[in-house]
């Protein structure tokens, strides 16, 4: 933010030649970040780090080190990787990285309010 601060006070340093607008407007596009980062509504959607772990935990000592797929379901679903790369990084760093194709399959289920569950399939 700071790096980002300083470009956007020369950029307009250069442009208007006034420094102490410069200054006011900088700070005002500061406080508007951070007022925005505090008060934004998408922090309570995302599903805490701790419950992607518990269940990262629990389908590596379910799958007991057979090849599996991993799945996600839920918001965000329309950008690449659904959203599992916490997932996909938790299960290689407890011992048992996801494959693209294998007979046993985990799909994880997110809801809106941060609910999750899990549904194994074997084919």
């Amino acid at each position: 933010m700071f790096i980002y601060a300083a470009v956007a006070y020369e950029y307009l340093l250069a442009t208007i030649k006034m420094p102490r607008v410069a200054q006011g407007l900088v700070i005002a596009l500061c406080a508007v970040n951070v007022v925005g980062i505090y008060n934004a509504n998408w922090l309570s959607k995302v599903v805490p780090f701790k419950t992607q772990e518990t269940v990262a935990r629990n389908i590596v000592r379910d799958a007991q080190g057979r090849p599996f797929e991993l799945h996600r379901v839920g918001p965000g679903d329309h950008f690449e990787g659904d959203f599992a790369q916490n997932y996909h990084y938790l299960l290689w760093y407890f011992g048992n990285e996801p494959v693209t194709a294998a007979p046993l399959k985990y799909t994880i289920y997110e809801t809106k309010n941060n609910t999750v569950k899990v549904k194994k399939t074997l084919q």
